[in-house]
């Protein structure tokens, strides 16, 4: 994702998503490539082929306000794509999150997470790390191996193929949003290792990364696969919390007297206050994280912990540990022990 030259790279890839008629131009013919050409996307923005060429090229690196408007008319772009094409139009400093210092949860906010018993809810840092979860969260998304990146869940792990069950949507979905982070976080390390892993790992990834669509998740449906208790049909809203635009709280409910809120309670039950609940889960060894090692191994032979540093990718093993550390430290204020008073 951190390249060069990242807003040509994005323009190539948008404009091959255009169909021609849309924006006016005649269809049928024999078109080299998919999408409007470079010379059809300049005349329609009212700029120079020779300047959208070296726009392209990263040869131009400060388009003006009024280009990026008439770029983002053309392109069709929703505002959560507006807003990534400028932020890698015009990077800003390194944000406190990105630079390797997120911005900690307030305790108050944990607390009311924890006391929300019916409603699953999430935490979340940009690149989609679980951060702190109430007790159904962690149910919701536990796994064997400990994963706590929904998106590498969702695309490296088998588990993530029978959780989500309308799993070619969620990821579609799931790929654009990883995408809109860089508009908060320009050449974040993390995110850009992330990509790295599943690029690697997922050539269904590395597709949908390819096409460059860009849309932020803030409220919808999922229908997850829960083994406990059967298919959960929920609504999920995305909240801001006050002060900490690095963090995401995605709040799931299920409709009134259904048999999804029947199930959410029976996992509750089935979940709470055990040895080995999902909320009090460690990280997993590396090692013993089951079986997606040895599928990296078998597309990438001899590519697995040793060829990701060298692409400047940690493993996925070693970032699980860095966020478990920070998630456990939430769950001291979710779900505190009587040795540990709230207040």
């Amino acid at each position: 994702m951190a390249n060069h030259n990242e807003l040509g790279d994005y323009l190539r890839a948008r404009r091959s998503q255009v169909d021609p008629t849309a924006v006016g131009l005649p269809g049928g013919g024999t078109r080299r490539v998919s999408g409007l050409r470079r010379e059809e996307l300049a005349s329609l923005v009212g700029v120079s082929v020779d300047y959208h060429t070296r726009l392209e090229q990263g040869r131009e690196r400060h388009p003006s306000s009024h280009v990026l408007d008439a770029l983002a008319r053309v392109l069709k772009l929703g505002p959560d794509a507006q807003r990534y094409m400028r932020a890698i139009a015009a990077p800003k400093p390194a944000s406190r999150a990105s630079a390797g210092n997120p911005t900690p949860i307030a305790s108050h906010l944990l607390k009311l997470v924890g006391d929300w018993s019916m409603n699953p809810t999430v935490i979340l840092d940009r690149r989609y790390n679980i951060v702190a979860a109430n007790q159904l969260g962690e149910a919701l998304f536990s796994n064997p191996a400990n994963v706590r990146n929904i998106v590498e869940l969702l695309f490296l792990e088998p588990a993530g193929r029978e959780l989500f069950v309308q799993w070619d949507a969620v990821a579609r979905s799931s790929v654009a949003a990883l995408r809109s982070a860089a508009a908060y976080m320009p050449d974040d390390a993390e995110l850009n290792e992330i990509v790295g892993t599943l690029s690697i790992g997922s050539p269904t990834f590395s597709a949908l990364w390819a096409q460059a669509e860009v849309r932020e998740k803030t409220s919808g449906s999922l229908v997850l696969m829960r083994p406990e208790v059967g298919k959960l049909q929920l609504e999920y809203t995305t909240l801001q919390p006050n002060g900490a635009d690095d963090v995401l709280m995605k709040v799931y409910r299920a409709a009134s007297g259904t048999e999804t809120e029947e199930r959410l309670l029976m996992l509750g039950s089935l979940t709470a206050d055990g040895p080995g609940a999902a909320s009090h889960t460690d990280s997993v060894p590396a090692g013993q994280r089951g079986p997606q090692a040895q599928r990296q191994g078998a597309r990438h032979p001899g590519c697995v912990s040793a060829c990701l540093p060298a692409l400047g990718v940690r493993s996925v093993e070693s970032r699980n540990r860095e966020v478990t550390t920070s998630k456990k430290r939430n769950n001291d204020l979710l779900h505190p022990t009587t040795s540990q008073p709230l207040a």
